[in-house]
């Protein structure tokens, strides 16, 4: 009975044991991810630590499974030739489907003053940084290339967001190494998908409220789709039902990226789907081929394009309607392209409902009030069109004997209004027919000094919101006697 009764003691002693034997070894665990990793295809290791060029790991895996990914981190590529989609040809390193990667990753072959790009020139090519083939990359964390070169040896590659944000930097560039790229097909491009596909992963149906970034600056043959590509459940296993995709898209090229398609709809058929916005911004020397639908009948949320500069040879809504505004906006730099590209597009293919030029917003003066102690700010609004402003704003610094006063950024929602008339000081009248139906907003400025007719400095900058995207107006200084007292 006692040999027992020590048994039974020794076991219960032993289980008490264990689990913390466990918790200890998981929170050791824990405190080794680290925010910086290095990893070599040639001399590296998946088993060593990754924390410096004397211990990188081998794979871009291995590199994930180090990453703090609740922290900003950066993966440094030694290296050529390490594949981007892993050996299994789908990369879903860092996989969460509740939202606690709340970090970032930089993928960059650059690091403090050294650059490991120069390390693996092949006759007399780059071959520093990614090899692709027929593969994905699943985005489960916001992710930024920079300084790496991506070598494309098959025609197809993707790249599936998933609500999170996805950069290409200037310092990328994308090499077509099979020959056969396109990008005006999905399956022939290096493709940037903002949601998501049925066979990757297991996705929680709240991710699909997530809204996408999506910003390009560089490389080419490049193709973007601003929702999913054939996802047609609520789940990855579940393919009987649509999906609502609730979250908006933004997209936007710059640098000089050469884009072929963005579709502002899902990739592929996905028939009783509905998707949000898309918030697409073409500028710097960015070249575009066409903005388009993929003319499967699903619902559209609506459609903004800020042409701000480069190119965009065509838009194609393939007769799909759109359920919200769309808008085309343009500055002046491209107001001969943007009328040119709506009047040569068909009727029934022009997802565009108006014309309308993106809209100038200026300073106009100001006013004084209750005996010269508040001062009104006025800007201007160039457009009549107010309903696609999110809102306007001034962000006003006043100095006074050489000392900031007041220094404040602020935001005005409600009070776009229509005047007969407006007068500055120093500024002559117009009326609103001269002014061409813009509008008028203002900001008070209540201002406090203790002697009579002291002079008061501003510097004013009037902003907008047109479709998520903020413009500002030219800065404008100028002087205010103010009264004393209020």
């Amino acid at each position: 009975m006692k040999r027992f009764l020590a048994l039974i003691i020794a076991i219960v002693t032993l289980l008490s044991i264990i689990p913390m034997s466990i918790s200890a070894e998981g929170e050791a665990a824990q405190a080794e991810k680290q925010t910086l990793v290095f990893v070599d295809r040639n001399d590296g290791i998946d088993t060593n630590d990754g924390k410096s060029e004397d211990s990188p790991v081998q794979t871009l895996q291995g590199a994930y499974a180090l990453l703090d990914l609740t922290k900003d981190c950066t993966v440094v590529l030694m290296s050529n030739g390490i594949a981007l989609a892993g050996d299994t040809g789908k990369f879903e390193g860092g996989c969460d489907t509740k939202g606690n990667n709340t970090g970032s990753v930089t993928i960059t072959s650059v690091y403090g003053e050294k650059d490991y790009r120069k390390n693996n020139i092949v006759d007399g090519k780059d071959l520093g940084g990614f090899r692709t083939s027929n593969a994905t990359f699943s985005v489960w964390v916001d992710t930024i290339f920079e300084n790496v070169d991506i070598n494309q040896y098959s025609a197809k590659f993707f790249v599936f967001v998933q609500g999170h944000s996805f950069t290409v930097k200037e310092t990328v560039t994308i090499n077509d190494m099979s020959g056969g790229m396109t990008g005006t097909n999905d399956a022939k491009s290096f493709t940037i998908v903002g949601g998501f596909q049925s066979n990757l992963g297991a996705h929680d149906v709240t991710e699909h409220a997530r809204d996408t970034h999506i910003e390009v600056f560089a490389g080419s043959k490049i193709l973007i789709g601003a929702f999913n590509r054939l996802y047609t459940g609520k789940n990855a296993n579940d393919h009987s039902t649509g999906v609502v995709h609730t979250g908006d898209c933004y997209i936007t090229v710059g640098g000089n990226a050469q884009v072929g398609n963005i579709y502002y709809s899902n990739l592929g058929e996905n028939t009783g789907e509905s998707v949000g916005n898309t918030i697409v911004t073409v500028k710097d020397n960015a070249k575009v081929s066409s903005i388009l639908h993929n003319g499967h009948s699903e619902e559209i949320g609506g459609l903004i394009v800020n042409y701000l500069g480069g190119s965009i040879g065509g838009v194609d809504s393939k007769g799909i309607a759109i359920k919200g505004n769309s808008v085309l906006n343009y500055v002046e730099a491209t107001a001969s392209a943007a009328t040119s590209l709506l009047e040569t597009t068909a009727a029934e293919k022009n997802p565009f409902k108006t014309n309308r030029k993106l809209a100038n917003v200026e300073i106009y003066g100001y006013q004084t009030v209750k005996n010269k102690s508040d001062i009104r700010l006025l800007a201007v609004i160039t457009e009549s069109d107010i309903s696609a402003y999110n809102y306007v704003g001034f962000k006003v610094k006043i100095e006074i004997n050489g000392s900031t006063y007041f220094e404040n950024n602020q935001k005005i929602n409600t009070i776009y209004r229509a005047v007969n008339a407006v007068e500055g000081n120093g500024y002559e009248k117009y009326t609103a027919m001269e002014l061409g139906g813009y509008f008028i907003f203002g900001l008070d400025c209540n201002i406090s000094v203790e002697n009579e007719n002291t002079t008061a400095k501003f510097t004013v900058t009037p902003y907008y919101d047109a479709g998520g995207t903020e413009y500002e107006g030219a800065t404008r200084t100028f002087d205010v006697i103010i009264a004393k007292g209020w």
